[in-house]
């Protein structure tokens, strides 16, 4: 890829973040494209859609707490409470963009399908999840548990309770995780019989 095209791809990205944010219900290509001062059509060169571009932008908030994640040291005491902080600053800074993505697929199918934007979420939630079930759930609760903390983080709701008075991304944090663990047992009890099909992925 031409330097020109990377920097150009860079700067719609940034420019969307900004735009999105502001107006993410009519925000168009065209205002993207003016915020980051290139033209229109080159901007659809590299984003065929605003669906596309959304969609770019918020894999790249999950790469962003997959990296985190990942990059976390081996003796973090608390690696979930760790990334939930990471992923909570993430919303309260972006959460006006990642509410832009939406789906009419559950979060077990497109995780099945391997949805980019839900497979690098799910990378960054997978080890510290993992440690959480260890020991006391067998390894194919890992999906059901994500799907759960998918539900609990969901970025629209921890935006709702930072707007209405609770604005300490600690106490967020706290609440989410203690959620998360009160909850799991009867979660994982009550959907022993729901897993992911491993061939869904090649079949489609």
């Amino acid at each position: 890829m031409r330097s020109d095209t990377r920097r150009n791809r860079r700067r719609l990205l940034a420019a969307a973040r900004v735009v999105l944010a502001a107006d993410g219900e009519t925000a168009t290509m065209a205002d993207v494209a003016a915020h980051a001062e290139i033209s229109t059509a080159t901007a659809y060169r590299h984003f065929p859609s605003m669906a596309r571009l959304v969609e770019a932008v918020v894999l790249g908030i999950t790469e962003d707490l997959r990296d985190v994640s990942l990059r976390l040291p081996a003796d973090d005491a608390d690696p979930l409470r760790s990334v939930m902080r990471h992923w909570v600053d993430l919303v309260v800074a972006h959460g006006a963009v990642l509410i832009q993505l939406r789906s009419r697929r559950g979060y077990l199918a497109r995780l099945e399908s391997g949805d980019p934007v839900v497979s690098s979420a799910a990378e960054a939630w997978r080890g510290p999840v993992e440690r959480t079930l260890r020991d006391t759930y067998p390894a194919d609760a890992l999906p059901r548990a994500l799907m759960l903390l998918n539900q609990i983080s969901d970025p629209r709701e921890i935006r709702d309770l930072h707007d209405h008075g609770c604005t300490d991304p600690g106490r967020i944090v706290d609440l989410l995780v203690r959620t998360f663990l009160a909850g799991l047992p009867a979660w994982l009890s009550g959907s022993a019989d729901v897993h992911l099909d491993p061939a869904a992925r090649s079949e489609r």
